[in-house]
């Protein structure tokens, strides 16, 4: 082969390969990736026998395809969460999905999922057919060649050698990645014990017990975002109940309230094990609430092991409602209030009932009855606001069926809320309470063309926080609570406080009843909105 014809080919298949690397990995990664794909391009042009170079071409392809299919993954990740393969996103979304799931998965993804596919092996068909170039041509007699081969094997030996860069290797981070996700697996399998020595660190920490019967019930939603809740002032009306309750002065409604993740474990790690702490390691909320007497009931309507595991297991009495994983599950929250209702009733004179409802999971279309699917067909304004925005007709269809399971979830909450209400009003000797929140928001076509969970636009970090209590020495003062913004991570001093469970480390500047609480904006909120900024 021609040593000009050589070198462009060799120039053609590096810059390619580059090329994608750099938007899949960025810059510096995609060089380091390519020191492992790079010189099993060189080889073909060393003068072998005609048998080792088929063979190595062979090889080369095994190595391309396996570089290829590890950047078409990274570029997907980048593409649809700004997330990388290593992130903790998405160990603890992978670890945590089930076959049936990563199926259901795999459906709703499919445009994105086919797009870097077939990008991925577009490029593994240009190598190929280089390859082919390269191994039919003469071998290479150049001197400089040798010189420029040997410096880039080396380097790849290199690479090999040195930890940091042999981790940005294909097959060292795809073996990693399955081997994290094994041992996030067994850990929770495996955290009985953990949750046991959770509870004596917990009542080492415990200073007294404030005396007295109280009921908290805590309800946990799921991808609720504020700005589709016309209690926020959507305008679409889609929390009707709620919004009448707001007249009430024991509901308090916290104006701004962030999650300070944008997936279900991640954001239940942060509410429940105070992460933000120096105080105190490895922590649990509810090993808190057993180590001071509280009897702790779990009412679910997720399937979700990682949950089950991490915190149900702390529970006297857990009901899960239900039994399908994943997206394609129709269960409804309306499910958890006879067992609520129950919960309540059950003579306990210290009581904290956790109520996990599917929220607004996707798929969106399955979390409201069929009899509401006509509602919000029509054009009207916010449609006519999103359209002036460019939003395409998928993202638009999404959003209606969002907003129907929005309004159905208005009514589930507001019945919650009620059922709360009426057990105060029969047991005037138990201090109780009621707390909604969603565990994260999801992008609902607001600030980016697409719905769904999202981790790089602050849609998916605005939740919705609600607080009722009719006892004032619960809270100090409703101009606390309706001028203070909320955020996810201190929701576990809050309870302490509302508990009455004083420990030997600060509570109160994080616990949203208290007045000395002094609000400080979640970094990934305040990094977003820089980022809308500029």
């Amino acid at each position: 082969m021609k040593k000009n014809k050589a070198a462009v080919l060799v120039f053609i298949w590096f810059l390619l390969s580059y090329l994608f690397g750099w938007y899949a990995v960025g810059a510096i990664k995609s060089l380091q990736v390519l020191l492992f794909s790079f010189p099993f391009a060189l080889i073909l042009l060393f003068p072998f026998s005609s048998n080792i170079r088929k063979t190595l071409f062979c090889l080369s392809l095994v190595i391309f395809g396996l570089s290829d299919f590890y950047l078409g993954i990274q570029a997907y990740l980048r593409d649809a969460y700004e997330a990388s393969l290593n992130s903790g996103f998405v160990l603890e979304s992978v670890a945590n999905t089930s076959f049936s799931e990563s199926k259901e998965y795999l459906m709703a993804m499919a445009p994105q999922i086919v797009l870097w596919s077939a990008v991925a092996f577009f490029i593994f068909l240009a190598q190929a057919y280089l390859a082919i170039s390269l191994v039919k041509g003469k071998p290479s007699r150049s001197k400089f060649f040798y010189w420029f081969a040997g410096l880039i094997i080396c380097l790849s030996l290199f690479g090999w050698y040195q930890r940091a860069w042999r981790a940005h290797f294909p097959p060292v981070s795809l073996l990693t990645f399955y081997q994290s996700c094994e041992e996030k697996k067994s850990y929770w399998k495996n955290i009985k014990a953990e949750n046991n020595a959770a509870l004596d660190r917990a009542a080492n920490h415990i200073l007294s017990v404030e005396q007295g019967p109280r009921t908290i019930v805590l309800v946990v939603g799921e991808s609720m975002n504020r700005e589709n809740m016309s209690l926020y002032g959507y305008d679409r009306d889609t929390t009707p109940r709620l919004k009448e309750a707001d007249k009430d002065s024991e509901l308090h409604v916290s104006k701004e309230a962030f999650s300070t993740q944008s997936s279900t474990v991640a954001a239940f790690n942060d509410m429940f094990e105070f992460p933000d702490s120096s105080s105190i390691s490895k922590a649990k909320l509810f090993a808190f609430f057993k180590a001071a007497g509280y009897k702790i009931y779990w009412i679910s309507n997720q399937d979700d092991v990682a949950i089950k595991a991490e915190f149900q297991d702390f529970s006297n009495t857990a009901v899960n409602l239900n039994r399908v994983a994943g997206r394609s599950s129709t269960s409804m929250d309306e499910k958890v209030l006879p067992e609520l209702e129950k919960a309540l009733q059950t003579p306990s004179d210290k009581k904290l009932i956790v109520v996990h409802l599917i929220g607004i999971h996707p798929h969106f279309s399955f979390r409201y009855p069929s009899e509401m699917s006509s509602l919000w067909n029509d054009q009207d304004a916010t449609r006519a606001r999103l359209e002036e925005k460019g939003r395409s007709i998928r993202t638009l269809e999404m959003l209606e069926h969002y907003d129907r399971a929005m309004l159905y979830q208005d009514a589930v909450l507001f019945d919650t809320l009620k059922l709360t209400q009426n057990f105060d009003k029969n047991h005037p000797d138990v201090k109780t309470s009621w707390i909604f929140l969603s565990d994260h928001s999801v992008e609902t076509g607001q600030r980016k063309d697409r719905t769904g969970h999202s981790n790089n636009s602050l849609g998916g970090y605005t939740i919705p926080f609600l607080f009722w209590t009719p006892y004032s020495d619960l809270s100090e003062g409703e101009e606390v609570q309706e001028g203070s913004s909320f955020r996810s991570d201190w929701l576990s001093y809050m309870l302490l406080d509302l508990a009455g469970i004083h420990c030997n480390f600060p509570i109160f500047e994080k616990s949203w009843l208290s007045k000395q609480y002094k609000w400080k904006e979640p970094k990934v909120v305040t990094d977003l909105k820089q980022k809308i900024e500029d």
